[in-house]
């Protein structure tokens, strides 16, 4: 499948404790895709992670992946797995809504 017809899916996640950096999010949900599959998995490599706009800082956060990654980020999610540095840490990921985008 080409790049050009690649289609792409917004999923968002609302995080407790609430996380505000992207760049937190985007480590820890790299490292729970790779506890699942291996280092190797293909599903972290075009992932991007953005702050909704937001003033309330309600720990939404919006991940955008390949369609057919999302049953797989679903899944890295749901069995959090973070690095080392934030295991003393108890995170809560809950999918809000999950958008084709066009």
């Amino acid at each position: 499948m080409g790049a050009q017809s690649q289609k792409w899916s917004r999923i968002a996640v609302q995080t407790k404790p609430a996380i505000q950096d992207p760049r937190e999010m985007k480590t820890i949900l790299t490292f729970s895709l790779r506890h699942l599959w291996g280092d190797l998995e293909l599903h972290s490599c075009t992932l991007d992670v953005q702050s909704e706009s937001s003033s309330n800082g309600s720990g939404v956060l919006l991940v955008k992946c390949p369609t057919e990654s999302v049953a797989a980020v679903r899944a890295a999610l749901t069995m959090v797995t973070p690095p080392p540095y934030l295991q003393s840490t108890v995170y809560r990921f809950d999918v809000m809504d999950i958008q084709s985008l066009v």
